[in-house]
């Protein structure tokens, strides 16, 4: 089981933006700008999180997995859980 996944992500979004507001406030920059930084720094992590996490299979039963398989075409098959 690895530390890091896609459920950990809200975790270390939320760690990041706690740290860079710490080191904000230690070189006392202004509370807009602040929250221009973070507002920008939360919407980055949010976009790379929803580029990387897994999404819904394009396969719904067996049926339509053997059609997909038996086209003749080379086949790559990922599997993958949610946990």
């Amino acid at each position: 089981m690895t530390i890091f996944n896609q459920f950990s992500a809200v975790l270390m979004i939320s760690t990041v933006l706690l740290t860079v507001l710490v080191g904000l406030r230690l070189r006392r920059v202004s509370g807009l700008n602040s929250l221009m930084i973070l507002v920008v720094a939360g919407g980055i992590m949010i976009g790379i999180w929803s580029a990387i996490r897994p999404s819904s299979s394009d396969v719904d039963s067996v049926a339509s997995a053997e059609q997909l398989i038996g086209n003749g075409k080379p086949t790559l098959l990922e599997f993958f859980s949610q946990y």
